[in-house]
C-alpha cells in the first residue's frame, strides 16, 4: 500500500515513475505478464472481478489501485465493497500469479483497519509518501524543463519552491501552473513574468478556471455549477474529495448545454473524459477556486440529499421498479422542499425525475380517498406523467448528441 496525504504525488508516483518501471523490468525479464491500472469506482468487484480473478494459463497480472479511498467515497453497497477486498486478498496466496498495489488517501488509512483481512495484509506492506523537500521540488521544476531542452529562470525556480514546499496538496497546482508558464514561455526560457500574469501558483487553477466560466452564457455557468457539484463527494467529518461522473450518468442528463461546457472544461484541462465519464482534472480544484469552494458551502445538504437520489434511484431501476424502494415519508417531503419542480429540474437525470415523480404517484395512490383527492389526483398523475414524457423524449435526443 502506497498512502499520504491529498496531492503529494502518489498517483504520479505510481503512473509516471512506478507503471513505467515495472513495464521495463517485466519486458526484460521475458516471462509473460499483464499490467493493469485501474481506479474502484462505484461497482469495483462487478467491474473488475474479472481482471482480479486470473485462470489457470493466464500469465503473471500485476493490478495497481489507485485512489482507493473510492471504495469507501463511490461504492456505497457494503456486499459488493466486501467482495472487491476479497478479490485482492488473493493476492496473498503465494500460488496465485497476482500482485496488487493500492494508493489511498492518507485520511481513510482509518477506514481500512474496518476490514480485518485488509488490515492483517497491509500489516508491515505500506510505504508512506511525505511531502517533498525543497532540494527535490526543485529538481521536479528543473529537470523535465532540461530534458525538454528549456531552462527555468533561477528566481522563479525559487519563488515555485518556496510557495509549494510543505503545502498540502501543493504538487497538483505546482504541476497546474508549470504548464500554464510554459504556454507563456519566451522563446526556451519559463519566466517569472509568465508566473506572475497567472497569479502564482494558487492563483493558476483558479485563474483559469474563472477565464473559462467568465466566457460562458448564464445558462451554461448554470450547468458548470451542477456539473461540477456532481463530481465531488461530500463526506461528514473529511474533507471533499472527488468523484467521477460516469458515462451513463452523463447520457441520462438531459441538459442541452452538457456536451458544450464538458468540451470547454476539458480544453481548460479542468476535466479529463474517458470511456467512463467526466472526472475533475485537479483535487486541487476543490481547495483552489475560491468559486467552487463558495458552490460546496452553500449546496453542501443539497448536494448530500443528491448523492442519496441517485443511488436510491439506482437501487429502483437494478430491483424492477419496485415500489418498495420509492421515497415515502419525510424523505419523499424533504426531496420536494430540495428539489421544487422535479418533474422539470434540469439538475436532476431523467431517472431522478421519474423516481420522485414514481414516489409521489406511490403517496397519492396510497392516501385515504377523499371526495377532493378523488378530483384531483388523476390531474397530479397526468401532469406528472406528461413531464416525465418530455423529459425522455430531451433524453433520447442527449443520447444521440453524446454518441
Amino acid at each position: 500500500m502506497l498512502y499520504g496525504p491529498s496531492g503529494s504525488g502518489k498517483s504520479s508516483l505510481l503512473r509516471a515513475g512506478l507503471v513505467p518501471r515495472l513495464r521495463q523490468d517485466l519486458a526484460r525479464s521475458g516471462r509473460p505478464a499483464v499490467l493493469r491500472i485501474l481506479t474502484p469506482g462505484a461497482r469495483p468487484a462487478t467491474t473488475y472481478g474479472h481482471l482480479l480473478t486470473p485462470g489457470d494459463g493466464e500469465p503473471d497480472a500485476w493490478v495497481v489501485v489507485d485512489q482507493f479511498e473510492e471504495v469507501f467515497t463511490l461504492c456505497r453497497d457494503r456486499v459488493e465493497r466486501d467482495r472487491f477486498i476479497g478479490l485482492l486478498q488473493a493476492a496473498r496466496d503465494p500460488g496465485r500469479r497476482l500482485r496488487v498495489l493500492v494508493a489511498v488517501r492518507a485520511d481513510f488509512c482509518h477506514r481500512l483497519a474496518e476490514h480485518r483481512c485488509l488490515a492483517d495484509a497491509l500489516r508491515g506492506a505500506g510505504l508512506l509518501l511525505g511531502p517533498m523537500a525543497a532540494d527535490e521540488l526543485r529538481e521536479a521544476v528543473v529537470g523535465p524543463a532540461a530534458a525538454a531542452g528549456l531552462l527555468v529562470e533561477r528566481g522563479l525556480t525559487a519563488r515555485l519552491v518556496d510557495e509549494v514546499v510543505d503545502e498540502p496538496g501543493g504538487l497538483p497546482m505546482l504541476s497546474h501552473i508549470l504548464l500554464e508558464i510554459w504556454r507563456r514561455r519566451r522563446g526556451r526560457i519559463l519566466t517569472g513574468v509568465a508566473y506572475e500574469a497567472v497569479g502564482g501558483v494558487r492563483g493558476a487553477i483558479a485563474s483559469t478556471a474563472e477565464k473559462v466560466y467568465g466566457e460562458l452564457t448564464a445558462d451554461q455557468a448554470r450547468t458548470v455549477r451542477q456539473l461540477l457539484l456532481r463530481m465531488v463527494e461530500p463526506g461528514p467529518g473529511m474533507l471533499a474529495t472527488r468523484g467521477p461522473l460516469s458515462a451513463g450518468k452523463l447520457s441520462d442528463w438531459a441538459h442541452p448545454e452538457v456536451p458544450v461546457v464538458l468540451e470547454r472544461l476539458v480544453r481548460a484541462r479542468l476535466l479529463t473524459l474517458d470511456e467512463d465519464g467526466a472526472h475533475l482534472a485537479h483535487e486541487a480544484l476543490l481547495t483552489g477556486w475560491p468559486r467552487l469552494a463558495g458552490w460546496l458551502e452553500e449546496d453542501g445538504e443539497r448536494l448530500r440529499h443528491l448523492r442519496q437520489l441517485t443511488d436510491a434511484a439506482r437501487m429502483w431501476l437494478e430491483h424492477g421498479r419496485d415500489p418498495g424502494d420509492l421515497y415515502r415519508g419525510t424523505r419523499l417531503t424533504r426531496a420536494q422542499e430540495l428539489f421544487p419542480g422535479f418533474a422539470q429540474d434540469p439538475v436532476l437525470t431523467a431517472t431522478e425525475r421519474m423516481f420522485l415523480v414514481a414516489s409521489v404517484a406511490a403517496r397519492a395512490a396510497e392516501e385515504p380517498s377523499t371526495a377532493e383527492a378523488t378530483v384531483h389526483r388523476p390531474r397530479l398523475l397526468a401532469a406528472l406523467l406528461a413531464a416525465v414524457l418530455a423529459g425522455a423524449v430531451v433524453v433520447g435526443l442527449s443520447e444521440h448528441q453524446l454518441s
